[in-house]
């Protein structure tokens, strides 16, 4: 599908590019960059339109070769990376042990957890995804097959009654079975687990 562009942002002193970016929708006002996206929305400037996804990377990483980068002191640009989708920089050991230190026990802020809610996950029931996603994990093995899965062990209490699974109590309210755990876990909203 022909729906990502590459786009710049330009400073305001020269008009010069200070960001490459690709993109579908709104990301190129979206403010999840490493650069602050110009108030002056005359400075961010689509360079290509209607392309496929392959494309968009592929120019974006040409763009962001031709302007040269500041981090590496090629160029004028602020990108981090060399373009394309995904990061394809090089990594230290060094840097990726620090990355790992940096991201253990972080959590989201409200703000991004709220993001996060927002975002569509409708196209994860369409059978399109389903099949991907089967075709995927063909091959890799069920590590839990054989096992008596928590979801389906765990007798719990709630206000309407005692159900023998948290998978069971999960399709009467409407719920994950993981929030069914949590709910019983910490006694909320009248539900509990059942000790055998």
């Amino acid at each position: 599908m022909n729906i990502y562009y590459v786009y710049a942002y330009l400073r305001a002193s020269d008009n010069t590019p200070y960001y490459i970016g690709k993109g579908k929708d709104k990301r190129a006002f979206s403010d999840c960059h490493n650069v602050s996206v110009p108030k002056d929305k005359s400075k961010i400037v689509f360079l290509e339109k209607n392309l496929t996804n392959v494309g968009a990377c592929a120019l974006e990483r040409r763009y962001i070769r031709w302007y040269g980068r500041k981090i590496n002191n090629t160029g004028i640009l602020y990108n981090i990376t060399e373009g394309g989708d995904g990061n394809s920089a090089p990594r230290s050991e060094e840097w990726k042990q620090n990355h790992r230190k940096m991201m253990t026990g972080r959590k989201a802020s409200a703000k991004t957890k709220e993001k996060m809610s927002r975002f569509d996950k409708s196209y994860m029931k369409t059978e399109e995804y389903r099949k991907k996603m089967s075709q995927v994990k063909k091959g890799v093995p069920n590590k839990n097959k054989g096992k008596n899965c928590s979801v389906n062990s765990i007798k719990i209490k709630t206000p309407i009654g005692i159900f023998s699974s948290l998978r069971e109590a999960a399709k009467v309210y409407n719920k994950t079975a993981p929030t069914m755990k949590v709910w019983a876990e910490k006694n909320l909203n009248g539900f509990s687990i059942i000790q055998d």
